[in-house]
Protein backbone atom coordinates (compact mmCIF):
# COMPACT_ATOMS: atom_id res chain seq x y z
CA UNK A 1 0.00 0.00 0.00
CA UNK A 2 0.85 3.36 -0.67
CA UNK A 3 0.35 7.08 0.93
CA UNK A 4 1.16 10.02 -0.73
CA UNK A 5 1.11 13.02 1.74
CA UNK A 6 -0.17 16.33 -0.15
CA UNK A 7 -0.85 20.12 0.52
CA UNK A 8 -1.29 20.97 4.40
CA UNK A 9 0.00 17.58 5.67
CA UNK A 10 3.12 17.84 3.62
CA UNK A 11 3.66 21.12 4.75
CA UNK A 12 3.76 20.35 8.36
CA UNK A 13 5.99 17.47 7.55
CA UNK A 14 8.53 19.77 6.19
CA UNK A 15 7.79 22.61 8.93
CA UNK A 16 7.25 20.86 12.20
CA UNK A 17 10.97 19.11 12.52
CA UNK A 18 10.33 16.07 11.30
CA UNK A 19 12.77 16.13 8.81
CA UNK A 20 15.95 17.76 10.27
CA UNK A 21 18.57 16.61 7.79
CA UNK A 22 18.74 17.20 4.11
CA UNK A 23 16.33 15.21 2.56
CA UNK A 24 18.01 15.45 -1.16
CA UNK A 25 19.69 12.30 -0.35
CA UNK A 26 16.04 10.51 -0.32
CA UNK A 27 14.80 8.64 -3.56
CA UNK A 28 12.42 11.02 -5.64
CA UNK A 29 9.75 9.54 -7.88
CA UNK A 30 6.78 11.04 -9.93
CA UNK A 31 3.55 8.98 -8.77
CA UNK A 32 1.53 6.23 -11.08
CA UNK A 33 -1.99 6.25 -11.63
CA UNK A 34 -2.03 2.68 -10.34
CA UNK A 35 -0.82 2.83 -7.21
CA UNK A 36 -3.09 0.87 -4.25
CA UNK A 37 -4.40 3.15 -1.35
CA UNK A 38 -7.04 1.93 1.03
CA UNK A 39 -8.56 4.41 3.81
CA UNK A 40 -7.62 2.72 7.47
CA UNK A 41 -8.30 4.83 10.28
CA UNK A 42 -5.22 3.20 12.46
CA UNK A 43 -2.30 3.70 9.29
CA UNK A 44 -3.76 7.43 9.29
CA UNK A 45 -3.10 7.82 13.44
CA UNK A 46 0.09 6.35 13.02
CA UNK A 47 1.01 8.14 10.38
CA UNK A 48 0.06 11.49 12.29
CA UNK A 49 1.57 10.63 15.62
CA UNK A 50 5.12 9.54 13.46
CA UNK A 51 5.45 12.28 11.69
CA UNK A 52 4.16 15.19 13.89
CA UNK A 53 1.11 15.21 11.55
CA UNK A 54 -2.50 16.41 12.72
CA UNK A 55 -5.66 14.85 11.84
CA UNK A 56 -7.06 14.00 8.72
CA UNK A 57 -4.21 13.41 7.49
CA UNK A 58 -4.57 14.85 3.72
CA UNK A 59 -3.21 12.68 1.05
CA UNK A 60 -3.77 11.73 -2.84
CA UNK A 61 -5.76 9.00 -4.51
CA UNK A 62 -5.77 6.94 -7.44
CA UNK A 63 -9.08 5.68 -7.18
CA UNK A 64 -12.41 6.86 -7.28
CA UNK A 65 -13.79 5.03 -4.81
CA UNK A 66 -11.68 6.77 -2.24
CA UNK A 67 -12.25 9.79 -2.67
CA UNK A 68 -14.44 10.59 0.13
CA UNK A 69 -13.13 12.69 3.50
CA UNK A 70 -13.70 11.06 6.92
CA UNK A 71 -12.00 12.11 10.28
CA UNK A 72 -8.60 10.37 9.50
CA UNK A 73 -8.20 11.19 5.95
CA UNK A 74 -9.18 14.17 3.63
CA UNK A 75 -8.51 13.10 0.04
CA UNK A 76 -7.50 14.81 -2.99
CA UNK A 77 -8.16 12.90 -7.17
CA UNK A 78 -4.65 12.01 -8.26
CA UNK A 79 -2.74 14.62 -10.30
CA UNK A 80 -1.61 13.10 -13.68
CA UNK A 81 0.31 16.26 -14.67
CA UNK A 82 2.49 16.69 -11.92
CA UNK A 83 6.32 17.80 -12.66
CA UNK A 84 8.94 14.84 -12.59
CA UNK A 85 9.88 13.83 -9.13
CA UNK A 86 7.61 15.79 -7.52
CA UNK A 87 7.45 13.13 -4.13
CA UNK A 88 9.87 12.26 -1.83
CA UNK A 89 10.09 8.40 -0.58
CA UNK A 90 10.73 8.66 3.19
CA UNK A 91 12.08 6.06 5.80
CA UNK A 92 12.04 2.25 4.92
CA UNK A 93 9.53 0.46 6.89
CA UNK A 94 8.81 -3.08 8.60
CA UNK A 95 4.88 -2.54 8.00
CA UNK A 96 5.08 -2.47 3.89
CA UNK A 97 3.24 0.47 3.79
CA UNK A 98 5.32 3.07 1.58
CA UNK A 99 5.14 6.52 2.47
CA UNK A 100 5.93 9.39 0.63
CA UNK A 101 5.64 13.39 0.78
CA UNK A 102 5.29 15.95 -1.49
CA UNK A 103 8.10 17.55 -2.50
CA UNK A 104 8.54 21.58 -1.11
CA UNK A 105 8.06 23.20 -4.38
CA UNK A 106 4.62 21.24 -4.46
CA UNK A 107 3.61 21.91 -1.18
CA UNK A 108 4.63 25.12 -1.50
CA UNK A 109 1.86 25.56 -4.17
CA UNK A 110 -0.41 23.43 -2.71
CA UNK A 111 -0.45 25.52 0.16
CA UNK A 112 -1.03 28.84 -1.75
CA UNK A 113 -4.77 28.18 -2.71
CA UNK A 114 -5.41 28.50 1.06
CA UNK A 115 -3.74 31.58 2.32
CA UNK A 116 -3.46 35.12 1.75
CA UNK A 117 -0.48 36.22 -0.33
CA UNK A 118 1.40 37.51 3.03
CA UNK A 119 1.25 34.35 4.52
CA UNK A 120 1.93 32.38 1.31
CA UNK A 121 4.92 34.16 1.27
CA UNK A 122 5.87 33.66 4.81
CA UNK A 123 5.65 30.13 4.09
CA UNK A 124 7.75 30.13 1.16
CA UNK A 125 10.37 31.90 3.41
CA UNK A 126 10.01 29.20 5.70
CA UNK A 127 10.68 26.24 3.57
CA UNK A 128 13.68 28.12 2.43
CA UNK A 129 15.04 29.07 5.92
CA UNK A 130 18.10 27.86 7.58
CA UNK A 131 16.39 26.52 11.03
CA UNK A 132 13.30 24.52 11.77
CA UNK A 133 10.74 25.01 14.46
CA UNK A 134 11.76 22.30 17.68
CA UNK A 135 10.08 22.76 20.85
CA UNK A 136 12.54 20.87 22.42
CA UNK A 137 15.47 23.19 22.09
CA UNK A 138 16.16 25.94 24.36
CA UNK A 139 15.12 28.57 21.52
CA UNK A 140 12.31 27.07 20.07
CA UNK A 141 14.21 26.41 16.50
CA UNK A 142 17.21 23.98 15.76
CA UNK A 143 19.70 24.56 12.89
CA UNK A 144 18.78 22.78 8.96
CA UNK A 145 20.30 22.89 5.83
CA UNK A 146 17.42 24.72 4.00
CA UNK A 147 15.57 22.15 2.04
CA UNK A 148 14.37 24.67 -0.81
CA UNK A 149 15.15 27.45 -1.84
CA UNK A 150 13.82 30.59 -4.40
CA UNK A 151 15.56 29.55 -7.67
CA UNK A 152 14.16 25.93 -7.44
CA UNK A 153 10.78 26.95 -6.44
CA UNK A 154 11.12 28.82 -9.66
CA UNK A 155 12.23 26.16 -11.51
CA UNK A 156 9.82 23.99 -10.28
CA UNK A 157 6.83 26.86 -10.97
CA UNK A 158 7.70 26.27 -14.82
CA UNK A 159 7.36 23.07 -15.15
CA UNK A 160 4.20 22.81 -13.04
CA UNK A 161 0.56 24.15 -14.86
CA UNK A 162 -2.89 23.01 -14.00
CA UNK A 163 -2.16 22.60 -9.91
CA UNK A 164 -4.60 24.80 -7.38
CA UNK A 165 -2.63 27.37 -6.02
CA UNK A 166 -0.64 28.11 -8.90
CA UNK A 167 -1.33 31.40 -9.64
CA UNK A 168 -0.73 32.90 -6.01
CA UNK A 169 2.08 30.72 -5.82
CA UNK A 170 3.89 32.34 -8.93
CA UNK A 171 3.03 35.63 -7.34
CA UNK A 172 3.92 35.10 -3.64
CA UNK A 173 7.90 33.79 -4.70
CA UNK A 174 8.60 36.84 -6.38
CA UNK A 175 8.92 38.14 -2.13
CA UNK A 176 10.49 35.19 -0.99
CA UNK A 177 13.69 35.24 0.92
CA UNK A 178 16.06 32.49 1.36
CA UNK A 179 18.24 31.88 4.59
CA UNK A 180 16.17 33.52 7.47
CA UNK A 181 17.80 31.88 10.81
CA UNK A 182 14.51 32.68 12.87
CA UNK A 183 10.65 33.29 12.96
CA UNK A 184 11.56 36.97 13.36
CA UNK A 185 13.26 36.88 10.82
CA UNK A 186 11.30 35.57 8.70
CA UNK A 187 8.64 37.73 9.64
CA UNK A 188 10.60 40.66 8.97
CA UNK A 189 11.74 39.61 5.92
CA UNK A 190 8.32 38.86 4.74
CA UNK A 191 6.77 42.38 5.09
CA UNK A 192 9.92 44.15 3.75
CA UNK A 193 9.42 42.38 0.67
CA UNK A 194 5.78 42.93 -0.12
CA UNK A 195 5.00 45.61 -2.10
CA UNK A 196 2.68 48.64 -0.63
CA UNK A 197 -0.30 47.57 -2.30
CA UNK A 198 -0.27 43.85 -0.58
CA UNK A 199 0.60 45.48 2.96
CA UNK A 200 4.80 45.80 2.98
CA UNK A 201 7.31 48.02 3.02
CA UNK A 202 8.78 47.65 -0.54
CA UNK A 203 12.28 47.79 0.71
CA UNK A 204 15.03 47.16 -2.56
CA UNK A 205 15.86 43.92 -2.80
CA UNK A 206 18.13 42.37 0.34
CA UNK A 207 19.55 39.40 1.59
CA UNK A 208 18.93 37.49 4.59
CA UNK A 209 22.16 35.93 6.43
CA UNK A 210 24.60 37.46 3.99
CA UNK A 211 28.74 36.79 4.41
CA UNK A 212 30.12 40.09 4.35
CA UNK A 213 33.92 40.89 4.05
CA UNK A 214 35.41 42.58 6.87
CA UNK A 215 38.38 45.23 6.40
CA UNK A 216 41.42 44.93 8.52
CA UNK A 217 40.27 46.94 11.50
CA UNK A 218 36.88 44.50 11.58
CA UNK A 219 38.80 41.28 11.13
CA UNK A 220 41.17 42.70 13.86
CA UNK A 221 38.30 42.97 16.07
CA UNK A 222 36.17 39.85 15.20
CA UNK A 223 38.95 37.78 14.92
CA UNK A 224 37.74 36.49 11.09
CA UNK A 225 37.85 38.44 7.59
CA UNK A 226 34.30 37.37 7.38
CA UNK A 227 30.66 38.09 9.05
CA UNK A 228 27.05 36.97 8.24
CA UNK A 229 24.27 39.62 9.07
CA UNK A 230 20.94 39.36 9.30
CA UNK A 231 19.63 41.36 6.82
CA UNK A 232 21.86 43.18 4.40
CA UNK A 233 21.73 45.75 1.43
CA UNK A 234 25.49 44.75 0.32
CA UNK A 235 25.78 47.38 -2.41
CA UNK A 236 24.04 50.43 -0.36
CA UNK A 237 26.89 49.34 2.36
CA UNK A 238 23.54 48.66 5.11
CA UNK A 239 23.18 45.91 7.60
CA UNK A 240 20.28 45.54 9.31
CA UNK A 241 20.20 43.59 12.72
CA UNK A 242 17.63 41.86 15.05
CA UNK A 243 18.49 41.87 18.92
CA UNK A 244 16.21 39.70 20.48
CA UNK A 245 15.69 39.22 24.60
CA UNK A 246 16.19 36.14 24.48
CA UNK A 247 19.32 35.52 23.09
CA UNK A 248 20.76 38.83 24.68
CA UNK A 249 20.50 37.86 28.37
CA UNK A 250 23.58 36.23 28.42
CA UNK A 251 26.88 38.69 29.08
CA UNK A 252 28.93 36.99 26.95
CA UNK A 253 26.82 37.06 23.97
CA UNK A 254 26.09 40.61 24.54
CA UNK A 255 29.71 41.84 24.27
CA UNK A 256 30.47 39.65 21.51
CA UNK A 257 27.50 40.88 19.73
CA UNK A 258 28.82 44.66 20.56
CA UNK A 259 32.09 43.55 19.67
CA UNK A 260 30.74 41.90 15.94
CA UNK A 261 28.60 45.47 15.58
CA UNK A 262 31.64 47.68 15.86
CA UNK A 263 33.54 45.33 13.43
CA UNK A 264 31.00 45.63 10.79
CA UNK A 265 30.54 49.45 11.32
CA UNK A 266 34.28 49.49 11.34
CA UNK A 267 33.88 47.52 7.50
CA UNK A 268 32.10 50.75 6.10
CA UNK A 269 28.38 49.42 6.66
CA UNK A 270 25.94 51.27 8.43
CA UNK A 271 23.75 49.39 10.89
CA UNK A 272 20.55 49.69 12.33
CA UNK A 273 19.19 47.49 15.07
CA UNK A 274 16.02 46.62 15.07
CA UNK A 275 14.40 45.40 18.36
CA UNK A 276 11.73 43.78 20.40
CA UNK A 277 10.45 46.64 21.03
CA UNK A 278 10.71 48.19 17.53
CA UNK A 279 8.27 45.47 16.12
CA UNK A 280 5.42 45.20 19.10
CA UNK A 281 3.53 47.95 17.47
CA UNK A 282 2.76 48.98 13.93
CA UNK A 283 3.47 52.71 14.02
CA UNK A 284 7.22 51.57 15.46
CA UNK A 285 7.30 49.39 12.69
CA UNK A 286 6.79 52.12 10.29
CA UNK A 287 8.79 54.20 12.49
CA UNK A 288 12.13 51.62 11.85
CA UNK A 289 10.87 50.89 8.15
CA UNK A 290 11.36 54.62 7.11
CA UNK A 291 14.46 54.97 8.43
CA UNK A 292 15.78 51.81 6.15
CA UNK A 293 13.83 53.70 3.60
CA UNK A 294 15.77 56.97 4.00
CA UNK A 295 19.00 55.28 4.23
CA UNK A 296 18.65 53.44 1.15
CA UNK A 297 17.58 56.88 -0.23
CA UNK A 298 13.96 55.00 -1.22
CA UNK A 299 11.32 57.69 -1.78
CA UNK A 300 9.08 58.43 1.30
CA UNK A 301 5.42 57.25 1.21
CA UNK A 302 3.85 58.64 3.77
CA UNK A 303 0.54 59.01 1.34
CA UNK A 304 0.37 56.30 0.35
CA UNK A 305 0.77 54.45 3.58
CA UNK A 306 -1.83 56.56 4.86
CA UNK A 307 -4.27 55.19 2.77
CA UNK A 308 -3.28 51.27 2.83
CA UNK A 309 -2.93 51.74 6.92
CA UNK A 310 -5.76 48.72 7.90
CA UNK A 311 -4.38 46.71 4.87
CA UNK A 312 -0.75 47.17 7.03
CA UNK A 313 -2.11 46.68 10.32
CA UNK A 314 -3.78 43.38 8.93
CA UNK A 315 -0.52 42.05 6.97
CA UNK A 316 1.56 43.09 9.98
CA UNK A 317 -1.09 40.95 12.78
CA UNK A 318 -0.92 38.12 10.10
CA UNK A 319 2.95 38.08 9.56
CA UNK A 320 3.98 38.55 13.41
CA UNK A 321 1.52 37.41 15.27
CA UNK A 322 0.19 33.88 14.06
CA UNK A 323 1.38 30.12 14.85
CA UNK A 324 1.77 28.63 11.07
CA UNK A 325 1.14 25.62 11.92
CA UNK A 326 -2.02 25.91 13.93
CA UNK A 327 -2.82 28.25 10.68
CA UNK A 328 -2.29 25.11 8.99
CA UNK A 329 -3.97 22.54 10.88
CA UNK A 330 -7.42 24.82 10.70
CA UNK A 331 -7.32 24.21 6.63
CA UNK A 332 -8.07 20.70 7.02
Amino acid sequence: MEIFLIGVSALEYWLNGTDKYYYLSYDKITPKPNFIFKKIEKIAKNLAKEYGLSLPIQCMAAQHSCRRNNTAFRISPFINHLPESSFVRLNDRADNLNVFVACPELAFIQAARYFSLPVTVLLGCMLCAMYVCEKSYPLGQVDRIPITNKKKILQYLKKAEGIHGIKRARRAVTYISDNCNSPMEVSLATIAALPISEGGYAMKPFQMNETIQLKKKGALLLGREECRCDMAWVDERLVVEYESNLIHIDKNQHIYDNRRLTSITSSGYCVVKITSKNVASLSNLDDIFFLIRKILGQRPLTTKFKNTEELRREVYKEVFFNDVLELLKMQK
